[in-house]
């Protein structure tokens, strides 16, 4: 039997990939845009170390520092949620870091090449 309780669940994501969203609007920005996209109509606030979006009603998602949090929704939607931004978040993180990584050899070396391997990760190829 179905439970519609409501929930908040709380997901551990990596500090360097939460700060990396934290600190560019842009990033803020995709996050907005994917929650609109799953069907919510969401406000954003920020803060120095907080990103919050609010769902509605007692309903919000927060990120912060190595953490995404889910609250207001009925347990079964706020796990899902959960589950699908913690990656989202993950990912965009990922992007980020792996960027301003990439901007960095470029300033003291000259990639040959550039490739991403099948899991996504960013692959330069340098001559030291």
């Amino acid at each position: 039997m179905p439970c519609d309780a409501v929930a908040t669940l709380t997901a551990k994501v990596s500090e360097n990939l939460t700060k990396e969203v934290l600190e560019s609007e842009k990033a803020a920005q995709a996050v907005l845009q994917y929650l609109r996209q799953k069907g919510y109509v969401v406000t954003m606030s920020r803060r120095r170390d907080l990103l919050e979006f609010d769902l509605g009603g007692y309903r919000a998602v927060q990120i912060s520092n190595g953490r995404v949090y889910a609250q207001g929704l009925a347990a079964t939607e706020t796990e899902t949620l959960l589950q699908d931004l913690t990656q989202f978040v993950k990912q965009l993180g990922g992007v980020l870091l792996q960027q301003k990584v990439a901007q960095a050899v470029a300033k003291h070396y000259r990639p040959e090449s550039q490739q991403y391997a099948p899991n996504g990760s960013l692959v330069l190829r340098v001559n030291l």
